[in-house]
């Protein structure tokens, strides 16, 4: 069937604005026109306008589909509107938007409100449930393009949400906003000139969680899942592509009045979990993605990365000079699949205060004075390969493990405690573990071109190896010692045999 008889047939029980006096002559407003189609049919043409169809609110009730002829269909917000007019506002479940065009008044408009498409489950609309809409594309909003989640004190649900691409031009505040939902997705969200974000997913104070959303590809110049509260918290967010940069797009015109300056990537705050499948992040000045926590809040309990490709951040900063900056809680946990980083500049480290974590392959060049890790806990690194001659493996590390690859760098591991290093080749400018912090295993490896088979390094009773009910350990004079149970101190147990 062609797509002409398609259309057709598509627009046989619709009816047309211009039916119901719309110009669309770019002067005239449109607003009563549209409103009054609206309330006449369920189904409602806009055809593409001689020049735009203007409008100041036009609410559209549930049940109701809005028809267009995609892009070519343009809307522009009448100036003069009253602060925090929205264009389209969805008034009801089992609403469908198709594909437009929308302008604002970005340099006449008064606030941050005036949004492009608004959904909101209020105490006027009740719960809201299956709502569609096609791509657009805004230019000038003094506000965002898409706008969607339940009001404070959610007592109306939002769900089922679906949005396809949003791309932007001069966007006061964000492309994409979400303030609590259950379910929804994204498509896309790109753009150039943003005041804020490109997507912002921020549960309000008492608006309730923000779950099971799916974005398929962000490219643009920071990225939040931010809530300010654990109850109103952000949960299975699926990402399939984010890509991040300052450069990707330049401040709005005029600028974002509250003046945030961007300094993460991607934020994050009070997440229970995420999943991302590639993660792109340079040039930010503090850090490509960024965990912050108050007391009593969540941070981020699961941050699962597919791939992770990281450059030149953590440019200015002097208090976490770290790319991948957790607080130091103990319920977080990143699992990343594989990470191709550069990590330069004195005191950069690629991951910091992390607490639980896998990483299956890392390639990194960690320059001189920069570490892979540091003060992390109980991370297992499938393999790693350091393409640099500087820097440091791990610093200040706790109970990190490494199952293979090689690194050629200044330490290993500095200031580090209870680490297990197998199949490993390592060779260190300086030394491979700091003096008193030895309390290592090695298996399998070469350090500094000597081969060991299993054990250089145990120092402590904590370390002990278990052989059936009997614990083995070296004490800090190096006598080998042996107990029928779990040491307790280092000098626990017996000495085994004559030592020399």
């Amino acid at each position: 069937m062609s797509k002409a008889l398609n259309n057709k047939i598509k627009l046989n029980d619709a009816v047309s604005v211009k039916d119901f006096g719309a110009k669309g002559d770019g002067v005239t407003d449109d607003t009563a026109a549209f409103q009054a189609a609206l309330a006449a049919a369920k189904k409602v043409y806009a055809p593409a306008p001689a020049v735009s169809y203007r409008l100041s609110t036009v609410t559209i009730p549930a049940t109701r589909e809005l028809v267009t002829d995609g892009f070519a269909t343009v809307f522009h917000q009448l100036a003069g509107t009253a602060v925090g007019t929205r264009m389209f506002v969805v008034g009801g479940s089992n609403v469908r938007i198709g594909s437009m065009t929308v302008k604002g008044n970005i340099a006449t408009d008064t606030n941050e409100q005036n949004h492009a498409i608004f959904i909101q489950a209020n105490a006027t609309t009740g719960n809201i449930n299956n709502i569609h809409i096609g791509d657009i594309y805004g230019e000038n909003i003094r506000g965002d393009v898409v706008y969607f989640g339940q009001a404070t004190g959610a007592a109306n649900k939002l769900k089922n949400v679906h949005i396809g691409n949003i791309t932007f031009d001069n966007v006061y505040r964000n492309g994409v906003s979400c303030v609590s939902a259950d379910g929804f997705s994204v498509e896309s969200v790109t753009g150039t000139r943003c005041g804020f974000t490109h997507m912002d997913v921020e549960a309000n104070a008492g608006s309730g969680p923000c779950i099971n959303g799916r974005i398929g590809y962000i490219k643009g110049r920071c990225f939040g899942l931010v809530s300010p509260t654990a109850s109103d918290y952000i949960d299975n967010i699926e990402i399939g592509v984010l890509d991040l940069s300052p450069t990707y797009a330049a401040q709005s015109s005029p600028s974002y009045a509250p003046g945030i300056s961007i300094e993460d990537g991607l934020l994050l705050r009070n997440v229970r979990r995420v999943n991302i499948s590639h993660f792109r992040a340079e040039g930010f000045n503090r850090c490509a993605a960024f965990v912050t926590y108050n007391a009593g809040e969540l941070g981020c309990q699961y941050l699962g990365i597919d791939s992770v490709y990281l450059r030149n951040n953590s440019i200015t900063d002097v208090v976490y000079n770290s790319y991948i900056q957790f607080i130091a809680i103990n319920t977080n946990h990143l699992s990343i699949g594989h990470i191709d980083a550069v990590v330069s500049g004195s005191s950069k480290r690629c991951l910091s205060n992390l607490r639980s974590g896998f990483i299956r392959s890392v390639v990194a060049d960690v320059q001189s004075a920069a570490a892979f890790m540091r003060d992390c806990q109980n991370v297992q690194v499938g393999s790693i390969f350091q393409t640099g001659a500087g820097g440091f493996m791990w610093q200040l590390c706790v109970n990190c493990s490494v199952g293979g690859g090689s690194f050629t760098g200044d330490r290993l591991a500095t200031s580090c405690t209870q680490c297990r290093f197998e199949n490993f080749t390592a060779t260190a400018a300086v030394f491979l573990f700091s003096s008193g912090q030895e309390n290592h295993v090695i298996v399998n490896s070469t350090l500094n071109s000597s081969y060991y088979g299993y054990g250089v390094g145990i120092r402590a009773h904590t370390m002990a190896q278990r052989f059936g009910d009997y614990y083995l350990w070296v004490d800090t004079t190096g006598d080998l010692r042996i107990k029928s149970s779990a040491p307790t101190t280092d000098t626990d147990g017996t000495v085994v045999g004559t030592q020399t």
